[in-house]
């Protein structure tokens, strides 16, 4: 089995109908998994709820998480089962970052900072 530590992105989009108590259970779950499993969480992002471009389950909305982690390859399948297995997670996406989506990515974060910085007093 392949071993090697690979950088992941991954957006799932959440029932928008949760509680907030509820929702927050739900992305905890997620990043207790990880963490369980050898995952080394580098960024999460929570974009709230959103307009999705076609109902899905009858829902007009949801609320639209994204994060990176780097994790062995063999986690990769083992989230994606426990996306499936969870009813309030309306859909996901697994991405593994190659080099030129990682360089990308790297020239974003060290523009954020320069903005950052530059705007502090």
């Amino acid at each position: 089995m392949d071993e090697r530590v690979h950088t992941y992105e991954v957006m799932f989009i959440v029932n928008p109908l949760l509680e907030e108590k509820a929702l927050r259970e739900e992305m905890d779950r997620i990043k207790t998994f990880l963490q369980e499993n050898g995952a080394e969480i580098e960024e999460w992002e929570e974009w709230g709820v959103r307009r999705l471009a076609y109902p899905i389950e009858k829902k007009r909305s949801g609320f639209y998480v994204n994060f990176f982690f780097k994790a062995p390859a063999s986690l990769a399948p083992m989230l994606e089962r426990q996306f499936l297995l969870t009813e309030n997670i309306m859909r996901f996406l697994i991405i593994k970052l190659d080099a030129k989506a990682l360089r990308h990515r790297e020239k974003i974060k060290a523009q954020k900072q320069a903005e950052a910085g530059g705007t502090a007093i």
